[in-house]
């Protein structure tokens, strides 16, 4: 056995990135899809192809670690293996020269890195590089999407699109006083260019945008996730008919789970538990700053 390890190379070590973190983790609960912010960092001027390690077994992909340059942080991420014989020296390797080359490299010294409460194996690994717990949000899932039964009533218009409709974006956020026009734009950017948007679904009525949500959903394990949820304030009916038409999209893809992120204050807790969707994870945030 012998074990090499190489720098970016071309864009199908995106591919070959995707391929080692589905692997890896499959079997983590709510694990998310890919998402797009690797592809986007490799488009930026300031990319270097030494942010990327891969490692290999003789030709054999065994693991992955990176990182991105942001103004205010660092995504630092973690060292994914495909199997669990390669936990150890191979990890510390990879995790010792990304972390290594931010140092040397990137003007920011504060890194983050977002796991699910239940990942204890990563969550112990970065606490041992000094990593610690600094904030946290409640997951609510619903486990019940194939059994869930409902019907949009015909009056209401259905559109479900592959693509983010930035006009009814706009038409329906800037009613949510929830949002400032810098939050606005930040979420736009961030849906753009780091999300991998399955699909659009937007409810009007007479040609009237009144809500719209977007999902990402990882066909392998069958969860999706609602990472925009965003409805016509002045009509909290409108919040039940969205998720309503959401759910049963979803139920036709075949979906199992699907989980919204929230804050733990969130005024729309009481709403989601009152379609049987229940806290049963947190996405946790770890950070260093030196």
């Amino acid at each position: 056995m012998s074990i090499h390890y190489r720098p970016y190379n071309s864009l199908e070590d995106l591919d070959l990135q995707t391929k080692i973190w589905l692997q890896a983790t499959k079997e983590l609960p709510w694990a998310w899809k890919p998402n797009k912010s690797q592809n986007w960092y490799v488009e930026q001027v300031k990319f270097d192809p030494r942010s990327k390690m891969y490692a290999f077994e003789d030709e054999n992909p065994i693991g992955y670690m990176s990182c991105i340059d942001r103004e205010t942080f660092i995504p630092l991420g973690f060292p994914w293996i495909v199997d669990k014989k390669f936990q150890g020296d191979i990890q510390h390797h990879l995790f010792d020269n990304i972390y290594n080359f931010c140092l040397a490299n990137f003007r920011s010294k504060s890194f983050l890195q977002r796991f699910r409460k239940e990942w204890t194996y990563q969550i112990n690994f970065f606490e041992d590089k000094g990593f610690k717990l600094d904030w946290f949000n409640p997951i609510y899932v619903l486990e019940s999407v194939q059994n869930s039964n409902f019907d949009t009533p015909e009056k209401y218009e259905i559109k479900c699109s592959k693509s983010i409709p930035e006009e009814a974006f706009f038409e329906i956020i800037n009613k949510d006083t929830n949002y400032t026009d810098q939050n606005k734009v930040e979420i736009l950017s961030y849906l753009l260019n780091d999300i991998h948007v399955d699909w659009t679904l937007e409810l009007s009525l007479n040609s009237k945008s009144l809500g719209m949500c977007m999902t990402t959903i990882r066909q392998d394990t069958g969860y999706a996730e609602l990472v925009l949820f965003i409805t016509d304030s002045d009509y909290s009916k409108n919040e039940e008919l969205l998720l309503e038409s959401v759910i049963s999209q979803l139920k036709q893809d075949k979906v199992r789970f699907v989980s919204m992120t929230t804050k733990e204050d969130s005024s729309k807790i009481p709403f989601l538990e009152s379609y049987n969707f229940k806290q049963k994870s947190e996405s946790v945030f770890y950070s260093k700053k030196l």
